[in-house]
């Protein structure tokens, strides 16, 4: 398990949803690990929003060395300019040598994937059953679970159908890894979690390492007092490392991963 990984997600679902008074500061102690900051930005550039990114600048303990290394840094942006200016006359005579429309460039077809027709792969009531995938990812199916698999050069997808399965995913933050799973969809770039399917409206999502996006859904509200007691949200939802989820067609409840 990356362990910077596991902790940036952690910190990310924080500010997310807003430090607590005593995240400050531990926060800020654990930013000033260069590696802890390249990780924390990375992974907030491909998974949250302006509002996560502003805060996290904000924490970055780097304003001296930002001040100290100003004019080398104007200097290194113009120079970066140019070289980007220059890659893009040279992505854009390529494609048209290449007969590839410029557009194949942003959303992903150009690159090299493996392709991986629908595939279903399906467990016996006793059986548990392992799958390698093409890009190194993996599922465990539990026992009675139905999953069908498709790989393009957009994206990876998977549909979780009846039972559950642990993933383990290939990272690959141009590539996203989508399943579908009762009547939600989720979309993580690696990690691991597992997913059950316990009705055809209800699904549980736990995350061991990484993140998980709960993809929107329109609003609906909880039709039981259970439902309601678990203090549900709308919309989108990130799920963090270390954290469960229950999600229903129309709200989901995200809570901490209770030790076994």
């Amino acid at each position: 398990m990356d362990t910077v990984r596991e902790q940036a997600s952690l910190w990310l679902t924080k500010l997310s949803r807003g430090l607590d008074k005593e995240d400050g500061p531990a926060l800020t102690e654990w930013l000033e690990t260069p590696a802890n900051r390249q990780t924390i930005v990375h992974m907030a550039a491909s998974w949250h929003g302006q509002e996560v990114i502003a805060l996290l600048e904000q924490l970055l303990p780097a304003e001296s060395k930002r001040t100290r290394h100003r004019t080398g840094r104007n200097v290194a942006i113009t120079a970066l300019a140019f070289v980007i200016a220059v890659g893009v006359v040279v992505v854009l005579t390529n494609a048209l040598l290449d007969g590839r429309t410029v557009w194949s460039y942003f959303d992903g077809s150009h690159l090299s994937r493996t392709a991986l027709p629908d595939t279903v792969y399906i467990s016996g009531i006793k059986e548990r059953r392992n799958v390698s995938l093409p890009d190194g990812s993996t599922l465990t199916l539990s026992p009675a679970t139905r999953v069908s698999v498709k790989y393009s050069r957009p994206w990876r997808e998977v549909k979780l159908e009846y039972g559950a399965a642990a993933f383990t995913v290939a990272h690959d933050p141009d590539w996203p890894f989508n399943v579908r799973a009762g009547k939600r969809d989720f979309q993580a770039m690696g990690g691991r979690f597992a997913m059950q399917v316990l009705t055809p409206e209800l699904v549980e999502l736990s995350v061991s390492d990484g993140m998980v996006r709960v993809q929107f859904a329109t609003p609906r509200r909880p039709e039981t007092d259970a439902q309601r007691s678990e203090n549900p949200t709308y919309g989108e939802a990130i799920v963090g490392a270390l954290e469960t989820a229950r999600v229903y067609p129309g709200f989901q409840s995200v809570r901490k991963t209770t030790a076994r």
